[in-house]
């Protein structure tokens, strides 16, 4: 059972990710969280003058060190943004307006704590070798199973900080443990409980549509999928999973 909740139209995002560009001399983006971009592009007796203006139009929620983070990220965001645009001519095409979206959330995201993502392609490429490929994703709010107060505080501070659009949990499904499950008279015997441990919360942004990031994840007794369980089948180096601490406004 997977819930339809993963911004799939890679081609719509971008597109409403650059129409939220104001159109005008003083090109404006604004977070749902607050970030404010301007794109000033001067034209100083022929040459092209592009300047970043960052500022943060509400009170952001995150913690003194995640402010830090943040403000260092976007500082240098803002670097190597207007020198990527004064080179490369490109300050308001689709392409660049869309990546200097994707770096502001990220940004936002580090202000927010969180350190680790995996990519949805890889999770659906190979989740075959996992628990024989019976792992689910639910929206947080549709979870049945209790989920332990430490998590549910985290959850809250990051919804609160209004930078993700959606919560996850990837968990372990199998429909006929469910339906035993729901039995009243039916117990799940000792291997069947063993099989079923450890649900992952994962936070989604639309913005960045294919990746998960880590929040954390806890043992269930219905449950067993647990972080290092699910990467350690991926095709990936620890590193790859670490949201990088130098904006880039090329794609890699």
């Amino acid at each position: 059972m997977t819930e339809n909740y993963i911004f799939d139209n890679s081609g719509a995002i971008n597109s409403s990710i650059v129409s939220g560009w104001i159109g005008s001399a003083d090109n404006t983006y604004i977070t749902v969280s607050g970030t404010k971009a301007n794109i000033i592009v001067n034209n100083d007796n022929g040459k092209y003058n592009p300047q970043l203006v960052f500022s943060f139009i509400k009170k952001n929620k995150f913690t003194l060190l995640g402010k830090m983070r943040y403000q260092k990220r976007i500082k240098k965001l803002k670097k190597l943004a207007e020198k990527y645009a004064i080179e490369s001519q490109d300050a308001l095409s689709k392409k660049f307006l869309n990546r200097l979206s994707e770096e502001i959330k990220l940004s936002e995201v580090v202000g927010t704590g969180i350190k680790l993502y995996v990519r949805k392609d890889l999770i659906n490429k190979y989740k075959y070798k996992i628990k024989g490929g019976h792992i689910s994703d639910t929206l947080i709010d549709k979870y049945t199973n209790p989920i332990p107060s430490n998590i549910l505080k985290r959850y809250k501070f990051l919804k609160d900080t209004k930078v993700f659009d959606k919560f996850v949990v990837y968990h372990y499904y199998n429909e006929k443990l469910e339906e035993k499950k729901e039995k009243k008279n039916t117990k799940i015997n000792k291997e069947e409980k063993g099989a079923m441990k450890d649900p992952i919360l994962f936070a989604v942004c639309k913005e960045l549509p294919d990746i998960l990031f880590f929040v954390d994840d806890w043992e269930d007794e219905y449950c067993d999928l647990s972080f290092d369980e699910l990467v350690d089948v991926l095709p990936i180096k620890d590193e790859d999973m670490k949201i990088p601490r130098e904006p880039s406004i090329i794609n890699n």
